[in-house]
């Protein structure tokens, strides 16, 4: 049945866009005290809520109805969402259709880079001033397997079922795992289909690509400056990934693996020795950033948008970057955050690490972005 986009929504027209009946919403919202918050008016006869109100739960719904990705038998429709952010406040929540939350950020100065207390490579100095001028949207966690493989159709993980890693996960449900073994051009590619999904225009122009199996293993991209998702640039994710803190880590100096998944071995800062899981895990196991956001020490690294020049913060001694978008066009691509493998120095939120775009390294997945 095709959606309906009125000003107001019944339980009808809820049930129908979520490709359900509308007894089986009604039971999840009486099994869902957060959906019945945001829903609850449809659980009266007649009632209705605000079509924004709807397209913000409409994530939390596809999780409680078990849709899409999560059943895999549902197809989600496509709606419309509201451009980002939504005069939302700093900290705020908003899912998308694929039941990705994304807390909003408000725009900041911040220092980048590896300070006294740090211990930085020559990569990560001399620290110095960025300004982020506008806010924007970040997803709270990385893209899941569940998720990378509902819009793209495969899952190239190692840490599942069928990967290359599946003895380490034998038994485990992994479709919360955050993807990895993923090129850079899988990212953006990613970031163009759920955004043509969503009814965005694709922030990203791909051209000349080539692919090995299902992934992409080279392309030309291009910013085309739609209103679609797209990925971190390096700045913006040391600056998600800091909190607002002035610290090593956004926890404090040191970093235990009770804290964050990677070689319990050798944790940093005088920390105690911990767990080492030798295997990603579900995203948002451990404990979020003063910002809410997760996993960004530790699981997987991310890609993000920059491409890597190993003396690029040497340019911005004693100024203010704004902004900034990286260096000029590179062999490799800039990757951040540690992940399971890491000991505890390598999950800095101020260690920068290279990956040639093409390659798809075990312990590398991303994290989304949008707005700007």
């Amino acid at each position: 049945m095709a959606a309906r986009f009125d000003a107001e929504v019944d339980l009808a027209n809820a049930a129908a866009e979520l490709g359900v009946t509308p007894d089986k919403l009604t039971d999840a919202l009486g099994r869902s005290s957060e959906l019945a918050r945001q829903l609850g008016p449809l659980r009266v006869k007649s009632g209705t809520v605000k079509r924004e109100v709807f397209v913000v739960a409409f994530g939390l719904a596809v999780r409680e109805l078990r849709l899409g990705t999560f059943a895999g038998h549902v197809p989600m429709p496509v709606v419309p969402v509201p451009p980002a952010p939504v005069a939302l406040k700093h900290g705020q929540l908003w899912t998308n259709s694929l039941g990705i939350e994304f807390i909003v950020i408000q725009a900041g100065e911040f220092d980048v880079g590896a300070g006294p207390s740090d211990n930085g490579e020559d990569n990560e100095k001399p620290p110095h001033r960025v300004r982020i001028s506008r806010d924007f949207l970040v997803g709270r966690d990385e893209v899941t397997q569940a998720q990378f493989e509902h819009v793209m159709g495969f899952n190239p993980s190692g840490f599942s079922s069928k990967g290359g890693s599946s003895s380490n996960v034998v038994g485990m449900d992994t479709r919360r795992f955050p993807v990895e073994s993923i090129s850079w051009f899988d990212a953006i590619e990613f970031c163009n289909k759920l955004s043509e999904r969503d009814g965005r225009k694709p922030y990203y122009r791909m051209m000349g690509i080539e692919r090995k199996d299902s992934s992409i293993s080279a392309a030309q991209v291009e910013i085309a400056g739609g209103d679609g998702y797209r990925l971190l640039t390096e700045a913006e994710w040391e600056y998600v990934a800091r909190a607002g803190t002035t610290t090593v880590f956004p926890w404090g100096d040191s970093l235990s693996s009770s804290q964050a998944n990677f070689d319990g071995n050798y944790p940093f800062g005088g920390a105690a020795k911990g767990p080492f899981l030798e295997r990603s895990t579900n995203v948002g196991d451990y404990p979020a950033n003063p910002w809410g956001l997760r996993d960004t020490a530790g699981n997987v690294l991310v890609w993000v948008w920059d491409w890597y020049d190993n003396d690029y913060y040497k340019q911005f001694s004693g100024k203010v970057a704004v902004d900034p978008l990286g260096g000029a066009a590179a062999s490799y691509r800039v990757v951040r955050g540690g992940g399971m493998v890491s000991n505890g120095d390598g999950c800095r939120p101020t260690n920068r690490l290279r990956n040639e775009p093409g390659n798809r390294s075990g312990n590398v997945g991303f994290r989304l972005a949008l707005g700007r």
